[in-house]
C-alpha cells in the first residue's frame, strides 16, 4: 500500500506514527479525494536548518512551500498527483569559501571538479554531497512530491512514486531513509500475509539518488542506483523489522542495475554503501503511547567475529517514546522524547576514517540532491529532544527543547581539536495548532543558539574567529481541516 502522505510541516506530527492511507472505495466505481492545498510560510535568521524539510527550503530569509493534488482510485488502480513547489530567499550567511577551505587544509587540494560550495569536511575517504550552502541566489524547487501510481490487490501492491519513504519503525525520522531529502524516484512492491500469529510484510524498492548542483562538475556519476528490501512482523502491539538497503557507485548505474542489489551483490562489494538495519516499536493503545528503537550498521560484517571484536563500529542508533501522561474530560497531556547518535568511536590505528553516511568509493555518500537520505543530522550528528504537549478538542500547544551536536567526527580531523570546539545547537520552540474558520492552522516559533559554528573557537587558538550564532524561526502552516484524527 502507498504510505500516508507525509506532513508538509514535519514538526506538526513529530511523534505521529505514519500508517497507510484511509482506504478509498474499491467497488469498481471512481473515488476521488482532494489533497491540500497546504501552504507553509517560514522566516528564519542565523543559518539554515533543513532537517525533515523534504521538498521545503527553510533557508535564511523568507521561504514558501506549497502542495496541492488529488487521489484517484478505480478498482485496484490508485493514482496520486501531489506535486510540491518551494522558493527561498537564501540570504547571505557565513560559510567557508574555497580559498579558506584550501588554506585551512579542509578541502582536497587540486581537485578542480568540486563546486565552490562543496563541504569543507567531507572529501577523500569520507566524501559526501552535503554542500556548505546551496549557492548564493534565490532558490526555487519543483518536485513531483507525494505523487505515485499503484496497482493494489488484497495482499500486494506494485507501483512507481516519488513520495517520502516510510522505512523504519514508522515514527520520527528513520536512520536509513528519512524526511530531510525530497523523495527518491523509484519503483516499489509490497506483499502482506496475515495469520493468527500476526501480520508479515515484505517490501522492496529500486530507485535513483541524484547529485546536487553544488557538489562537482563531473556529470558521469550524477545518478546512483539505490535499492532496499525490508521485512516486518506485527503481533499485538509489537512491530519488529529488519532491512538491507544499498547504493551502487559504479558509473552509469541506474534503476535496472540497482534492482538486484539487495539480493545478488556481495556485502564485500567495493562499489557499495551497504546499510543493515533492525528496528522495533511497541504501541500501547490502553495508554496511547509508543516506544521505539532503530539500530543501523554501515560497516559490512565480514564474519561473525567482526561483530564480537568491533561491536560499535559503523553503528548508528536512535530510540524514543511518546506517551499520554494525563487526561481529563477536556484536556490531554503528552510527553515525547528521542535520542539519536550517529557519531562514531575513535578510529583505530591503521584504519581509514569512516563517518556514517560517507564513502571512499561513492563521492556523494548517502545523499540525494545535497541532503542526507537518512537522518538530517548528517555524519557525526547527535541529538537529544524532549517535548511536552497540551491538547484540547480545539487547540494543541506544544513546547520542546533539543540539543544537537554537528559533524563531530570531522572535528577530530582538524588542527588542535578539543572539547571547547564542539559545534552545538541549543534550541527551544513553541507550536500552537487548531482549526480556524475551517482551516487547519499551525503557528510555530523557534529560538536557539549555535555555538562554535564550523568549530570556530579562540580558546586554544588566540585570535581565531569565534562564531556563536543566534537563530530565530517563525512558521505558519495552512491546510484543509482533517476529517478525522490521523493514526497514532
Amino acid at each position: 500500500m502507498p504510505t500516508a502522505i507525509a506532513p508538509i510541516d514535519p514538526e506538526a506530527a513529530w511523534f505521529v506514527v505514519r500508517g497507510t492511507d484511509p482506504p478509498l472505495a474499491c467497488d469498481g466505481r471512481n473515488a476521488v479525494r482532494a489533497i491540500g492545498p497546504t501552504l507553509q510560510l517560514t522566516h528564519r535568521t542565523g543559518i539554515p536548518d533543513t532537517r525533515e524539510a523534504g521538498v521545503g527550503l527553510p533557508l535564511v530569509g523568507r521561504s514558501a512551500h506549497l502542495r496541492v493534488g488529488l487521489d484517484y482510485r478505480l478498482g485496484p488502480l490508485h493514482l496520486r498527483l501531489a506535486p510540491e513547489g518551494a522558493i527561498a530567499g537564501n540570504e547571505d550567511y557565513f560559510a567557508f569559501t574555497v580559498a579558506e577551505q584550501y588554506y585551512a587544509g579542509f578541502n582536497a587540494p587540486g581537485d578542480p571538479t568540486r563546486s565552490d560550495f562543496s563541504s569543507p569536511w567531507y572529501f577523500g575517504p569520507v566524501s559526501a554531497d552535503l554542500p556548505s550552502r546551496p549557492g548564493q541566489e534565490i532558490i526555487a524547487r519543483f518536485h513531483p512530491g507525494e505523487s505515485g501510481i499503484w496497482v493494489i490487490t488484497r495482499h500486494t501492491s506494485i507501483g512507481a512514486t516519488t513520495a517520502l519513504p516510510s522505512w523504519g519503525p514508522d515514527v520520527g525520522e528513520g536512520l536509513v531513509l528519512g524526511r530531510s531529502a525530497p523523495g527518491i524516484p523509484r519503483i516499489e512492491a509490497s506483499m502482506t500475509l496475515r495469520t493468527r500469529w500476526g501480520g508479515t510484510n515484505l517490501r522492496w524498492f529500486s530507485g535513483l539518488a541524484l547529485e546536487s548542483r553544488f557538489f562537482d562538475q563531473d556529470s558521469v556519476n550524477d545518478r546512483r542506483g539505490i535499492a532496499g528490501v525490508r521485512l516486518t512482523h506485527a503481533i499485538g502491539g509489537w512491530h519488529v523489522g529488519m532491512s538491507r538497503t544499498v547504493m551502487e557507485g559504479r558509473e552509469g548505474a541506474g534503476v535496472r542495475s540497482a534492482a538486484a542489489l539487495p539480493y545478488l551483490r556481495s556485502v564485500l562489494g567495493d562499489s557499495l554503501i551497504d546499510l543493515l538495519s533492525l528496528d522495533a516499536r511497541l504501541d500501547t493503545p490502553e495508554s496511547d503511547g509508543s516506544l521505539w528503537t532503530e539500530v543501523t550498521r554501515q560497516t559490512p560484517l565480514r564474519s561473525g567475529q567482526d561483530l564480537l571484536r568491533l561491536p560499535t563500529e559503523g553503528i548508528a542508533i536512535r530510540f524514543g517514546f511518546h506517551q499520554r501522561i494525563a487526561r481529563t474530560d477536556r484536556v490531554e497531556w503528552r510527553v515525547a522524547s528521542e535520542m539519536v547518535r550517529l557519531d562514531q568511536p575513535a578510529q583505530r590505528v591503521g584504519r581509514h576514517p569512516s563517518d556514517f553516511y560517507t564513502s571512499p568509493v561513492i563521492p556523494q555518500g548517502w545523499t540525494h540532491l545535497g541532503h542526507s537520505l537518512g537522518s538530517g543530522l548528517g555524519p557525526g550528528g547527535q541529538r537529544q529532544l524532549l517535548s511536552l504537549e497540551r491538547r484540547t478538542d480545539r487547540l494543541s500547544l506544544r513546547t520542546f527543547g533539543e540539543r544537537v551536536r554537528w559533524n563531530d567526527d570531522a572535528l577530530y580531523r582538524q588542527f588542535l581539536p578539543n572539547w571547547y570546539r564542539h559545534d552545538v545547537t541549543y534550541q527551544f520552540g513553541l507550536r500552537a495548532a487548531g482549526e480556524v474558520m475551517g482551516t487547519a492552522t499551525a503557528v510555530s516559533l523557534k529560538w536557539g543558539r549555535r555555538t562554535n559554528y564550523l568549530f570556530q573557537n579562540d580558546f586554544y587558538i588566540p585570535g581565531y574567529r569565534l562564531q556563536d550564532i543566534t537563530q530565530w524561526q517563525v512558521g505558519l502552516t495552512l491546510s484543509p481541516a482533517p476529517r478525522s484524527t490521523p493514526p497514532r
